[in-house]
């Protein structure tokens, strides 16, 4: 192996190696491990979630849900939904450039036993907003194996970008009023964005299918 193909593997055996030694810590992570080490200092409560945002982009097993209702637990509710969406571009962008750098040759090594990935692969040279968007709001493949596998596409990276933050704010943004009620769980504030996010969920897995199906005629 020449050494410019080396250097293309490593951002993926890093990432292969922070899911071997650290996966099984970072899946079982709770929204009270986060409130626990986050600086009471406001600004380092916020940098706290930014890289925990950064983690989670290349540990592929950290759950954004977690990261979503613990901003909503620390922040007031504007504050921490804007901290989100600067953590999700952070979470989205890290593992699109390193599908870009690596290319699909490596990307695909690394994530072929996920069967539903060369699907997206064929997906990826059409409406690249709409699937984007599809991608984040349905839970076919973990959100970053989408973005490395996007990345190596050659998607266009601000078209890419549109499409996962409106994939993701859908969820997002009713997960922060979820942790900004944390302490209430039988309040209406808790249930509704609860319920909204199971709706959402469930009608974006009937849209993600109906694609499926008209893309196949």
């Amino acid at each position: 192996m020449n050494r410019e193909k080396l250097l293309k593997y490593l951002p993926l055996v890093a990432m292969a190696a922070i899911v071997v030694f650290f996966g099984a810590a970072l899946k079982r992570i709770s929204i009270n491990d986060i409130l626990s080490i986050a600086p009471h200092n406001y600004v380092l409560a916020s940098l706290t979630i930014l890289g925990l945002y950064a983690v989670k982009s290349v540990s592929v097993v950290f759950p954004l849900l977690v990261l979503y209702i613990a901003a909503g637990a620390m922040f007031p509710t504007l504050y921490a939904i804007l901290l989100s969406a600067a953590g999700l571009f952070i979470c989205i962008a890290i593992p699109y450039y390193i599908g870009r750098f690596s290319g699909s040759e490596a990307v695909g090594k690394l994530v072929k036993k996920y069967p539903k990935a060369q699907q997206l692969s064929d997906y990826s040279e059409k409406n690249g907003v709409f699937l984007s968007y599809l991608l984040r709001v349905v839970n076919i493949l973990p959100g970053d194996i989408i973005s490395m596998l996007l990345g190596a596409s050659g998607m266009d990276f601000r078209t890419y970008v549109v499409g996962s933050i409106l994939g993701l704010l859908p969820v997002m943004i009713p997960a922060v009023l979820v942790g900004k009620n944390l302490e209430n769980p039988t309040s209406m504030q808790f249930i509704l964005p609860f319920a909204v996010m199971i709706i959402i969920s469930l009608a974006s897995t009937v849209l993600y299918n109906r694609y499926k199906k008209r893309n196949r005629k």
